[in-house]
């Protein structure tokens, strides 16, 4: 599985351009986390994105086991703990 490059990780697609810029310059300003660019659905920018995902290769994350318990952690047990 390869890895996605910078600007395919975490982008957001939209279909309006005016949301698109306006997103941009909140992610130019830092008001926007979580996101590395937005992408206009209608545009060739997308068009790219699409082409470069067929490039990968995609495959089944492994299954992680997760540890189950009935024990229920609250505020009460965890502050003698401090």
């Amino acid at each position: 599985m390869q890895n996605f490059p910078p600007h395919c990780r975490r982008s957001k697609d939209t279909l309006e351009v005016n949301e698109a810029k306006s997103v941009k310059a909140k992610i130019k300003s830092g008001d926007v986390i979580g996101l590395d660019n937005v992408i206009v659905a209608t545009s060739n920018d997308f068009n790219d994105l699409i082409a470069e995902l067929k490039t990968y290769q995609f495959s089944e994350p492994p299954t992680v086991k997760v540890i189950e318990s009935n024990q229920i952690i609250t505020l009460d047990k965890v502050k003698p703990l401090k």
